[in-house]
């Protein structure tokens, strides 16, 4: 891909050629999965012992669900549902046997439900883009047959693959593409 460039000191036309390089290492994709599966069966048995117990604060538990699934960073492998259920009661205000003069007053209790699903598809989607990587770079195509900047770019690929996080490999393109510049 070319690229033009209006330098505003010498009022010229500045040209470069950029060219993408979409990288698979199996020992990242291997070590992605198996850390995605740790954190999501983590995350799983979090929501569960969460689901048991929920509380009776809607705002409460809706913080605490947000706070594993980021904490986890799995926000895009489950789909949570609270479901609140309020039940209003009538009561005698003394104890015993009632009679017809005995007070009585009105009792609301809330009642929180937590459902859990997991997205299986979005797993497997992570799954297959996990170990790819998309690097961006000045260098002539020559140089990256030949081998003369091989080395220099296999260090850099590791450097860019520590950088980034897991996103989906088409949003890498070009907006947050990597530029590689070797000499």
């Amino acid at each position: 891909m070319g690229k033009f460039w209006l330098n505003p000191q010498t009022n010229k036309w500045v040209r470069w050629h950029e060219r993408y390089l979409v990288v698979y290492s199996h020992k990242l994709a291997l070590g992605a999965i198996d850390s995605q599966n740790k954190r999501i069966n983590q995350a799983q048995l979090a929501l569960e012992k969460l689901a048991n117990k929920p509380g009776t604060e809607l705002d409460v538990l809706t913080y605490k669900v947000e706070n594993i699934l980021k904490r986890h960073r799995v926000n895009d492998f489950f789909s949570t549902t609270i479901t609140e259920q309020t039940r209003t009661e009538t009561r005698h205000q003394r104890r015993g046997r009632p009679s017809k003069n005995t007070l009585q007053q009105q009792v609301t209790s809330t009642r929180l439900q937590l459902q859990i699903e997991k997205i299986d598809s979005a797993i497997v989607e992570a799954e297959t883009l996990a170990g790819w990587r998309l690097l961006c770079t000045f260098l002539p195509l020559w140089s990256l047959s030949s081998g003369r900047h091989f080395n220099k770019l296999k260090i850099l690929c590791k450097v860019f693959m520590m950088a980034i996080p897991n996103e989906k490999l088409l949003a890498l393109l070009p907006n947050k593409c990597l530029r590689l510049f070797v000499t």
